[in-house]
Formats: C-alpha cells, structure tokens, sequence
C-alpha cells in the first residue's frame, strides 16, 4: 500500500545522467511488485472497480437487513413474553372469581343447613342481597334431585326451557308444601361436599345466553328419614360479565377473549380476535368445560418502528459512502499511473522548450553531466567541454569565484536554504557573460549530498542594460542633488518617487521619510484644494504645467513657503508617468511682505490687532449688524487700573511686559472668532461675535476680569492688577436698531468704562440710556456725604478682635457705617467709593480715626485708672490717599493726643495695594509710627502685590489674612497652604497674624491648627455700635458662640 502513494521518479535529474533509480529496501520492492501486478489486473479488467464496489453496496445492505431482523425477532419475542405473564395473571384472577362465587353457594347452604327450616320470604330476602351485590350471578336456586325447591328470582312460564325435562321445568316448590310444617334440616357430616362449576349453555330458568351453572352439593338431609337425593343449591353465573369484569378492572392494554368450550356448548367472549393475529393463547379447566384465553397487543404486532428506519438508514448511507470509497481506492493506482506519465511529458516539454543551460552533478564521481543548451551558451560545441566540475569552476570571473564556491559550499553544506547567484562564466572567445545559476540537491538521511541538479540563465544583456541605466541615473542624480532649487518626482498617487537634498532640507525630513509620504500629507490644508486642482487638470491633459505659490508643512511644525512648478513627464515605454516638480524657497519675501502687513495692522509691543486693524473689523461687524436684524455682537472697552503704578515704580519696561502679559491673557479667555486690539497705552478693546444680550457681555467681562486677577509675574515681583470694563451692544438702546456708525459704538462703550471706573477698581458696566442718571445720583451721593461728615451723620462700629488660644477679646476694628435719611442704610463699598473719588476719604479716615480713638479712651476710663487689666487695641483702616499725605503722622500723634489714648492701644492697617503703590514713604511713615508706639497692620495680605524681599524692613506688627483664603477653610487645601505660608512667614518675622471673615466653627479650628493668633468675624460678633460693645466688656471677655444681637450685618 505504501507503493501506491510514492509517484514514479521522473525528475530531470534522471532523464539528464540516464542512471539508475536509488536502491528500494525489500519491502519497498514488494509493494512496487504488488502495484505493477494490480495495474496489469486494472487495465486488463476495466469492470474490476464497478463490481467490487457494487458486492461491497450489496454486502452492507445485506448485513442492514440481517441485522434489522434479529431486532425485529429479539423485540417481538420481548412483548409476547410480558402479554403471556400478563394472561397468566388473567387465568388467576378468574378461578379467584369463581372461588369467590361459589362460596356464596357454600354460605347459602350452610344457612339453610344451620337454620333447619326454610320458606321462601327467607330464601328470597337472603338470594335477593347476593345478586344485588354481584350483577354477575344470574340467579340461585336450590333443586333437590330435578325438583327446584326454591329460585330467586322467580322464573316466569315463558320463560321455561322446554330442552329440560318436565320434572326439571316445573316451577320452583316451596319445600314441604301443603304440609302443616314444613320439614326439618339439618347437616349430614358423613356426606362430602361437591363445589363443581358447570358450564351450560342454557338453564331452565336462563335467557337465550350462555351461563355457568356452580352446584354446591351440600350433605343437607331432612332429620326425618328420606330417601329423598341431597340438596343442591346452584348460582347461575353469567360469563361475559365475568369477562367484562376482568377487563374493567384491569385495565389491560392487550385485546383479550374467551373461548368456552363445554358439552354442547362453543361461544367466544370478550373482543374479536382472530387466529390470523397471532395471539397469545392461554387454556384452562374450569369444571366440564375448557376455557381458552386469548391476547393480543391493541396496537397490533408493530414490526417496523423508528430504531428499523434509522438502521436501514444507516446501513444506506454506509452502503453508498463504502462503495464510493472502494471505487475510488481502486481507481487510485490509475490515477497516479496517468498523472506520472503527465508528469512525465511535461517535463520532456520544459527541456526541449526552455533557453536555459542544465546541469547534474554526481557527488560521488565529482562528474557534472552539462546539457547541449549548457555548453552552446559559453560558444561551446557539445563534444568540447568535459563531463568534469573543473570544467564549470575554470569558467568562472576571478573576481566572483571565492563568493561562488562559498555560495555553493553553503548550499550544500545546508547553511542557506536556496542556491541562487548571479556571475560571469568565460565563453570561448575569452569575453565573460553573466549568468544567472540556480540549484536544487536532494539529500540522504545523514545529510550527505546525493544528486544537484541545476539551471543557468544568459542575463548578459540585463546586466549590461542595467549598468547603463545606474550610470545614466548616477549622472542625473548628480544634477538634481547639485541643483538650488528643490526637485522631486511625484507618481500619480502623489507619492514622492525621488527627491534631492535641497528639498529634504526646505522641508527638514531625510530622503527615506519623504518616500514615504505624499504631496498632499506636506501641503498646508489651506492651500491644498488649489493644489489638487491644478493636479487634475495636468493630468487629464488640460494644461501642460502649472507654477503656485502654496506652504508646506515642514517637520519642525513650521509653514514654507514655496513656489512650485510643475510639468507632467510622459515615458516612451510602459513606465509610470510621473510630474516633475521645481520647488523654489520664498519665504524671506513672503516674510517681508507679512511684516509690512503685520506693522500696518497689529500692535508692535503685544502682536495684538492694533486701532486700524480693529476699526475695519468694527465696520465689517456693524455692516453685517445693519444688514441682518438677528446678528448682533458686543463691544468691550478695557482700561487697566493702577497701570501708572507699575510705571513709575518698576519703570516703563516692567509696564511694557505688563501690557504684554494682560494682552495675553485676553486672548486666553475669548474665543477665536472674538477680535482682542489694543487701542494704546492700557487701553483694550474686545469685539464679541454673535453676543444677542447684555448678560451675556457681561459674562465674558466677568470671566475678562477672572483673568486678569491673577498675579501677573513681572522681573521677579508679584503684581495685581485690574480693569474697568465698559459694554455695548451692537444695538442702540435708545432706538433699538443697530448704530449708524462705529464712532457712535465706540464712545457709548467709551462712557460705560468710565462709569465702571466710577463704581471700583475691577468693575464692569453696560451702556444704558439712562447712565447719566446713575452718574447724577452718584454725585448725589458724594455730596450727601460730605453733608454727613460735616453734620455728624456717621457712625462707628465696632467688630471684636479675639485671641484663638483662649476666645478673649482683645480688641475692635474700627468700621464706619451710614444710615442715609431717604435711602437707608448705605452700602459701606458704595461709601468708600464716593469718597475716593473726591477728597472725602481723606476727611472721612481722619474723623474715623479720631471716633474710634475717642470711645476706646472713654471705655477704658469708665471701668477703672489701672488699666493694666484692659489690654485693648482698636484697629483703624488708613486709605491709600490719606496714607499719601505728608502730615500722615503728626495728624495720628495730635489724635491721640487730644483723646488720650496711649499709642500702644492704636494699630493702623494698611493695604498691600498702598504699600504698593509707595513703598519708600510707606517705610518712612511706618517707621516713624513705630517710633511713636503706634502698632501698624498689612491688611488683605496675599491678595495684592508683596514684595517678601522688602516685607522684613518694613516695620509692621502684625500679617491680616484676607477673608477670600479663610472662606474655603478647612476644605481647600490650596487655602489652607496659603494660610498656613502667612502664618510660618509671621512667625519667622516675629510679628501676629489676624484672620478676618471667621464665621464658622470649623474655619476656627483649622486656623487654631495652623497657629494663627487672632481672628475676627461672624462666628464671634458682627459689627456693633459702641453700646453693644460696652455691653460685651462688661462680660467675662470670651466670646466662644456667636453674638448676632449685638451686631449690625
């Protein structure tokens, strides 16, 4: 069998050298032997495959129905066994039966026989509940001789059998009848018993159908002497009721009949049944007749069931799959047989039709036989080259024969996997060839080399082609790499076929990764649909060439400009087409004309859009506005606050990097389609696209103003700063159409600004017509107030000053509050900033001051001359103008000393803001107040401007935290760090820290944690007028809860 899968060895090896086949073992020898025997057979004999596969279908089929059959034999002789045990069961249960019923024979002589006497009323009462009981018993009687004594049920004349003797038909008489008593009975022992069924087919006192008759012969005699027979007492038995009992109460799933065969008597019970269905029979002897009992299955004898269909189903499929198989495995030896002699004229055909040289080399004998093509292919006739490998080896160039025979030597010494190489073979007028050889060996099993059979190829004339071709390129490279322009070749995909150095270095990548992209992947998204356009007209033939000015997308991320030139190459044979592109650097001029264009329109300090640039944007917005109703757009007008500041304390320079970082920042918290300008000096405008409200323009103030709170970071120092922002809308409010010109927009925003300055530092302000009159009731107010001051109209509050260690009071911050006559209680912010506008703050610090000074004097005087016990202080707020006036000190000195209030007892607090803004004299007037024994705070420290290099000189006692770092305590960590930094700087200052804004326990805590020394807010008391203080210090000085009857909010 082994033979048959090993095809003939037909390779080009044998057919070359002619040798023989390499030695078969034994059993190879055999199976050849065995495999030419039976292709003789197959070709002589045709039909062989059909038969045997055909005996095969037949055998299968044969052994289905074998075995189907003894399936079928083995299941049937199953089920009549369990039908034969169920009849069996059947026969029991009817001599039971008739047990049963013929004792009830038995009971009724036993009753006449233990009773004596007998009449008919007893006869009938005790036959009447038998055959009440069992609707099988036809009827009983009691007959003595032919003579029926009693019967029950009576039997009517009609009803007389006349096949029974007459003596038998009489009717039934009462026994001893006509006699004045009746005869006595009683039980003979020496009579035996008889309990015999018989089984008539008809009785005197029946109906036209078969009974079964059970005489009870009883040894009953009269106490008289007689020689009257025994009595009898019979049960007429009705036997198809006795079989329709049995099968009601069985239940059976068989069929069953009765045959009863007796003396005259041949009758079928129960369910028809004939022989030719093979039931299962069953006899019995019951008395003078034989019963036969009958069965059978009430589906029948089934035969054939779904095991049959799936066996003859099976045995089909194995049929046709075996004979199928058969037939195909006989055909096999043919098939081979005919694919090797296909084999074998193909390769006959490749000899005679292939160009190539072959060769076959014999390890052994070191002989290579050469074919004809071989040898004619070096010029060589077929009897001038030996049979040697000499002859081959002596051929080869000197410079590739070391790489030859290395080549070789690896191949066969199995290091490469393939022998293939490309050299020079010397013909036979002295000139070299190149040669392409290829080589395939075949092995034995310890790895030596058997045969090697090979090819070699003339490709002279490609390798003198190709080196024409590298030297034509290596010319043309030398042009294009030695060009000033950028050259490259682009295939119809637009992959870079070939570019030079000077393009690689226009656009910064190598050669390798330009290879591997295409034109459209470098050229910039705005310039590309141009580009591509022009790509297609090229290539369907509209233009001849094209020249752009377009950008590249360099490596670094920068943009190139460059001007490209482009002509479609069309080669004269099947090659590619390709466009040639020259690519010229433009980028110095392009950068000179955007410089020109970006001075006329852009800011030269920030790079932001400058007046111009802004007015035509302004005039395109207001154009569009005009045209269309439904877009509108808003106008910011920034100007910064306290510019002038940075100016003149940290120069022009400093300022300039100001405005820098804030130009900035606005374009970091618009959007890209919002137009940021600077107008000049610290002026900024905002154009707002598609803004329909006004709370919408002030929502992006207030996120302007967000931004610009941060500390800006300026040559080593922290600096804050603010702006003033004016809104307006593209529509006029006063004619709700969209303004007729951008100068009318621009001074409404102009007027908004300038109120929002008005209203604080940090404000913003939307144009409203009826602004003017905010701007009148503003100075309404300044006017009030001066009116107030001069009448006494204000009044001072004071806040409690505790000490966290132990919650005492320490001292009051001195807080001046308003209660306008018409308009109430004033807003302090409002108060503060009416007054800073005019000269009214100044007044208003110095009668604070004076107040607040005034009533600490008068509570320490009213308790006690030793005040050793009342260590209070009272904190005044100095203003940033009033701090500016020269006679700052000696106006505090001359206070305290009209009031009497020792210096010690007075704390001034100062703002980072002022501090700021005069540093030298703020030093000076500082250290001069320390001089005096005035105390001295920096209030709201680390939300302005601090300088930590100059914070050591100056002479303070004390670092107020800002409420806006106790407000987030204990929850932000980021203020619980900034808090925790003043209170570590403090102590390392040796001066106190005071947190203001305390209004819950937990702020309290986190503060005590972080060690700071005292604390001011709602937690403890809100501001109160000085006879709510008073009512405090009359009181222990603790204040642990919160006190808001005391104060004012």
């Amino acid at each position: 069998m082994i033979a048959l899968d090993r095809p003939v060895d037909r390779s080009p090896a044998n057919c070359l050298s002619g040798g023989p086949h390499p030695p078969r073992s034994p059993n190879n020898h055999a199976a050849a032997q065995s495999l030419c025997a039976y292709l003789v057979l197959s070709m002589k004999m045709p039909w062989l495959p059909t038969i045997v596969a055909s005996g095969t279908v037949v055998a299968i089929l044969a052994g289905t129905w074998l075995f189907d059959q003894a399936d079928r034999d083995r299941r049937l002789y199953d089920r009549r066994s369990r039908i034969s045990a169920e009849l069996t069961a059947l026969e029991t249960q009817i001599q039971s039966n008739l047990k049963v019923r013929a004792m009830l024979g038995y009971s009724l002589a036993t009753y006449i026989a233990t009773e004596g006497r007998l009449n008919t009323a007893a006869f009938n009462t005790f036959a009447g509940s038998i055959i009440a009981d069992d609707p099988a018993i036809q009827a009983v009687q009691v007959v003595q001789g032919p003579r029926v004594l009693y019967r029950y049920p009576p039997l009517s004349p009609t009803e007389i059998n006349p096949r029974v003797p007459t003596s038998a038909a009489c009717p039934p008489q009462p026994i001893a009848a006509g006699r004045s008593r009746a005869p006595s009975w009683t039980l003979a022992t020496d009579l035996p018993w008889d309990l015999n069924p018989v089984c008539l087919p008809r009785l005197q006192f029946d109906r036209p159908r078969p009974l079964l008759l059970i005489n009870t012969t009883m040894p009953i005699r009269q106490l008289a002497p007689s020689s009257q027979p025994p009595i009898q007492v019979q049960v007429a038995i009705k036997v198809n009721q006795v079989v329709e009992d049995l099968r009601a109460n069985r239940q059976s799933s068989v069929h069953l009949a009765v045959w009863v065969r007796g003396q005259a008597l041949e009758r079928q019970f129960g369910e028809l049944i004939l022989a030719r269905q093979q039931p299962v029979r069953s006899f019995l002897q019951v008395g003078n007749s034989h019963w036969e009992l009958a069965a059978l299955p009430r589906d029948g004898w089934v035969l054939y069931s779904r095991r049959s269909l799936w066996t003859w189903l099976t045995g089909c499929g194995l049929a046709i799959i075996g004979g199928i198989q058969i037939y195909r495995w006989m055909q096999l030896p043919a098939r081979l047989a005919d694919r090797a002699q296909s084999n074998e004229d193909r390769w006959q055909l490749v000899l005679q039709g292939n160009n190539d040289g072959i060769w076959d080399w014999n390890p052994k004998s070191d002989e290579v036989v050469y074919s004809s093509r071989w040898k004619s292919m070096l010029g060589y006739q077929a009897d001038q080259i030996g049979n040697r490998r000499s002859e081959w080896i002596s051929r080869v160039h000197p410079d590739d024969l070391g790489r030859v025979l290395r080549g070789f030597d690896d191949y066969v010494n199995r290091k490469i996997d393939e022998y293939s190489m490309e050299y020079r073979l010397r013909c036979r007028d002295g000139q070299y060839k190149w040669i392409s050889a290829r080589g395939q060996a075949q092995w034995d099993r310890r790895g030596q080399v058997q045969r090697m059979v090979g090819s070699i190829t003339d490709i002279d004339k490609r390798k003198r082609s190709e080196a024409a071709l590298r030297e034509s390129e290596e010319r043309f490279r030398a042009i294009v790499e030695q060009a000033a322009i950028g050259i490259c070749q682009i295939d119809p995909n637009g992959r870079y076929l070939h570019v030079n150095q000077r393009f690689c270095n226009l656009l910064g990548y190598t050669e390798a990764e330009l290879l591997q992209q295409t034109f459209q992947d470098l050229t910039y998204p705005g310039d590309l649909a141009e580009n591509l356009q022009q790509s297609q007209r090229l290539w369907r033939g509209d233009i001849s060439s094209f020249s752009l000015e377009k950008r590249y997308l360099r490596k670094d991320g920068q943009l190139q400009w460059v001007n490209v030139t482009v002509s479609l190459v069309q080669s004269a044979s099947d090659a590619q087409p390709y466009t040639l592109a020259l690519v010229e650097d433009i980028s110095a001029r392009k950068q000179a004309e955007e410089q020109l264009t970006y001075n006329a329109f852009y800011d030269a300090l920030t790079g932001l859009p400058n007046r111009n640039l802004f007015v035509d944007r302004l005039k395109v917005c207001l154009s569009q506005s005009q045209r269309h109703a439904n877009r509108m757009f808003g106008v910011l007008y920034v100007d910064l606050d306290r510019f002038k500041v940075v100016n003149d304390s940290l120069g022009h320079h400093a300022g300039d990097e100001l405005l820098v970082q804030i130009g900035r920042r606005l374009q970091s918290c618009l959007r890209c389609n919002d137009t940021v300008a600077r107008l000049g000096g610290d002026e900024f405008a905002v154009i707002l696209d598609d803004v329909g409200t006004s709370e919408e323009a002030l929502w992006v103030a207030d996120r302007v103003q967000e931004h610009l709170k941060q500390p800006f970071h300026i040559h080593g120092h922290d600096f804050y700063t603010s702006a003033s922002i004016g809104v307006a809308l593209s529509q006029d409010p006063a004619t709700q159409q969209p303004y007729a010109n951008w100068q009318n927009l621009m001074r409404d925003a102009d007027i908004a600004m300038y109120r929002a300055k008005a209203n604080g530092k940090g404000c913003s302000q939307v144009f409203e017509p009826m602004l003017h009159h905010s701007t009148l009731t503003q100075l309404q107010i300044e006017s009030d107030l001066r009116q107030a001051l001069s009448n006494n109209g204000l009044e001072v509050y004071f806040q409690p000053i505790v000490r966290i260690q132990d919650r005492r009071l320490v001292g009051f911050e001195a807080l001046v509050r308003w209660n306008h006559p018409q308009q109430g209680w004033i807003s302090p912010s409002v108060m503060v900033a009416a007054a800073e506008e005019t000269d009214l703050i100044v007044h208003l610090g110095e009668w604070v001051l004076a107040a607040a000074c005034a009533q600490l004097q008068q509570w320490r005087s009213h308790w006690h001359r030793d005040h050793s016990h009342l260590p209070l202080s009272i904190s005044v707020n100095i203003a940033g103008r009033q701090f500016a006036q020269a006679n700052l000190v000696q106006q505090i000195e001359r206070t305290l000393m009209e009031t009497g209030l020792p210096p010690a007892c007075l704390r001034i607090e100062v703002t980072e803001s002022v501090i700021a803004e005069r540093v030298d004299s703020v030093v000076d007037k500082l250290a001069r107040l320390k001089a005096l024994g005035v105390q001295s705070c920096i209030d709201d420290f680390g939300t302005g401007y601090s300088s930590l290099s100059r914070l050591q000189q100056f002479p303070i006692n004390a670092l107020k935290v800002d409420r806006s770092f106790v407000k987030d305590l204990p929850y932000s960590e980021d203020s619980a760090a900034i808090v925790r930094t003043i209170v570590n700087l403090a102590r390392s200052l040796n001066i106190h820290t005071v947190a203001e804004g305390i209004e819950t326990p937990e702020q309290l805590q986190c503060l005590e944690q972080l060690g700071c020394d005292y604390g001011q807010g709602f937690l403890f008391a809100k501001p109160m007028q000085a006879a709510a203080a008073e009512e405090l210090l009359r009181g222990d000085r603790v204040l642990s809860v919160i006190q808001p009857q005391l104060g004012l909010n």
